[in-house]
């Protein structure tokens, strides 16, 4: 039963299904029957907001939607790995065809890197990695204006390649690529069409003499011109 009014999400009407939890009926029911354990709507409502910034952030980048186990190979790395893993925390890392990259394409036109933090644990966390240092990773923009007030506080140090993630949060962080900046745009001047005149004005105040200077120059199409300079 769904309510979108959100004052509700159908907690604690039943059991699960016999066969498999009945053993473990008497310690859900005190559970489903204590009314602190029922979400308010304004649970309801975070969970909803959450979910929806988790769909906003999978469209924001094709890197998150990656179409062939090749393209999952030559792009996916996990980073908590190996007898010194920290538990109940992955870190995956999804990387784009960059100048630093050879041979990979570009599927991105805004992001060439991409770390997902996911800390399932009831603490906050601390990871580092030597691989992700140096990078200028970034909180993604649709968590650093999200309501959360707990994914807001994830952080990257750069120098030593460290992520802090808050107690069950998934954190995402994003590398803005390195856009070439545009060619310096030079403005020529252009001679007007024939039988146009063009007039250009320059004027310079002189405070020390009260005085303004004006210079006026007519241009037409053969580049003849002539000049007024006059002292106001």
């Amino acid at each position: 039963r769904l309510d979108f009014t959100y004052n509700s999400n159908n907690w604690g009407v039943g059991l699960p299904p016999q066969e498999k939890n009945e053993k473990s009926w008497p310690i859900m029911k005190p559970r489903l029957a204590d009314p602190s354990f029922r979400p308010q709507k304004t649970d309801i409502l975070a969970a909803m907001e959450n979910f929806l910034n988790l769909l906003r952030i999978r469209y924001s980048s094709p890197l998150f939607r990656l179409r062939t186990a090749n393209a999952i190979q030559q792009r996916v790395r996990f980073h908590n790995t190996g007898p010194s893993l920290a538990y109940g925390v992955i870190v995956m890392s999804i990387e784009d065809g960059h100048d630093g990259f050879p041979g990979l394409s570009q599927l991105d036109p805004i992001y060439s890197f991409i770390v997902v933090v996911f800390n399932a644990s009831p603490q906050e966390v601390s990871f580092v990695s030597p691989s992700l240092q140096s990078r200028n990773l970034h909180l993604h923009p649709i968590q650093e204006i999200s309501s959360d007030d707990l994914v807001k506080s994830s952080k990257y140090e750069a120098s030593s390649g460290c992520f802090v993630i808050p107690r069950r949060t998934t954190a995402v962080f994003v590398e803005p690529r390195k856009i070439a900046p545009a060619p310096e745009r030079v403005v020529r001047w252009q001679p007007p069409e024939e039988g146009v005149v063009k007039c250009n004005i320059d004027a310079a105040l002189f405070n020390d003499q009260q005085k303004i200077g004006i210079d006026m120059r007519f241009r037409s199409s053969k580049y003849l011109h002539e000049s007024q300079d006059r002292d106001i």
